[in-house]
């Protein structure tokens, strides 16, 4: 997982954050995708280390509703703004068009924070 080390330092710092968060409640972290572009992504977030999606394969939904209110709420000010709402979205549970894709969380910063154009 070196792919871990490229990612922004301030995602990589929320990361933690998280991780420490569902270790605490026992929920498993199983990163799923650091830098890759998916097909059907709108947005260059994962090549651009402002992106890292994490399975959420063993959390109930409980879980999954509580840390996406806390940290949405918690990094607010650093958040990539949603194509959709128009607000800022650090924690985003969704599922991809992809066929056979998994429901999954995507934590995103913002795009003042990229590191490659």
């Amino acid at each position: 997982m070196v792919e871990l080390f490229l990612i922004h330092p301030i995602l990589f710092y929320a990361f933690l954050d998280v991780s420490s968060w569902a270790y605490k409640k026992n929920l498993p972290i199983i990163v799923t995708n650091v830098l890759d572009k998916q097909k059907d992504s709108e947005t260059d977030s994962h090549p651009q280390g402002r992106a890292i999606d994490i399975s959420v394969i063993h959390w109930p939904d409980r879980s999954i509703r509580e840390a996406d209110n806390y940290f949405d709420a918690k990094y607010g000010k650093i958040a990539a703004i949603s194509g959709k709402t128009g607000k800022p979205n650090f924690f985003v549970y969704h599922k991809t068009k992809k066929e056979g894709s998994k429901w999954h969380i995507h934590l995103q910063i913002n795009a003042k924070y990229r590191k490659w154009d």
